[in-house]
C-alpha cells in the first residue's frame, strides 16, 4: 500500500517522461472507468427494476464522463463512432430507448469490441431468463414465428422485464474477464 503512494508521488513529479509513469496513469484510468461502468450499471438496474425507466441524467452524464476519460484522441473518435452506430441501431427499435441509451453510456467506458461482448452476454442471459419464464417465452415464440413464417420482424414493447440487470451482469463479467479474474 505504501509502495502505491510513493510510486504515485514519484510519477506525478517525474518530468522525464517515464514510460512506466504513463502506464500507471493508464492503469488508474482503466480502474476508474471500470468502477464508473459498474456504478452506472448498478444505478440503471435499480431504476429499471423499480420504475421500468432509466433516467436520462444517468445516461447522458455517463456518456459525457466516459468521453472525457478517453485514453487518446483516437479512442475518443472510436467512442463517437460507436455512439453513432448505436444511435442508428436504435432506429430498428430492437430494445427500449432507456436500454439503448444505457448501452451508449456503457460503450464510452469500454472499446467497441467490449461493447459487443457485453451486449452478447446480456442478450444470452436475457434469452436464458426468457426461456425459464413462461410469459417471456410466449413473446419469443411469437417473434420467432413472425420472423420464420411471415418473413418480418415483429416489434414488441419490452415491459415484461427490465434489461438493465442483464447489462449489469454482463458488465461485471466483462470487467472481471478483462482484469484477468475469470
Amino acid at each position: 500500500n505504501s509502495y502505491f503512494s510513493v510510486y504515485s508521488i514519484n510519477c506525478l513529479f517525474n518530468v522525464s517522461g517515464n514510460h512506466q509513469c504513463f502506464q500507471w496513469v493508464l492503469e488508474v484510468l482503466g480502474m476508474i472507468r471500470s468502477i464508473l461502468l459498474i456504478g452506472t450499471s448498478v444505478t440503471a438496474s435499480y431504476f429499471d427494476i423499480k420504475t421500468r425507466k432509466i433516467p436520462n441524467w444517468l445516461c447522458f452524464s455517463s456518456i459525457a464522463i466516459g468521453l472525457f476519460l478517453s485514453r487518446s484522441f483516437t479512442s475518443f473518435v472510436w467512442h463517437m463512432f460507436t455512439l453513432l452506430f448505436l444511435f442508428a441501431l436504435s432506429a430498428f427499435r430492437l430494445m427500449g430507448h432507456g436500454d439503448m441509451k444505457l448501452w451508449m453510456a456503457i460503450s464510452t467506458y469500454v472499446n467497441f469490441e467490449g461493447t459487443m461482448y457485453i451486449m452478447i452476454i446480456a442478450a444470452v442471459m436475457m434469452i436464458i431468463y426468457a426461456i425459464c419464464t413462461k410469459s417471456s417465452f410466449n413473446v419469443i415464440k411469437t417473434f420467432y414465428y413472425d420472423f420464420i413464417y411471415n418473413k418480418r420482424i415483429c416489434f414488441f414493447d419490452q415491459k415484461d422485464y427490465p434489461f438493465a440487470p442483464f447489462l449489469l451482469f454482463a458488465c461485471i463479467t466483462y470487467v472481471f474477464w478483462k482484469r484477468g479474474c475469470l
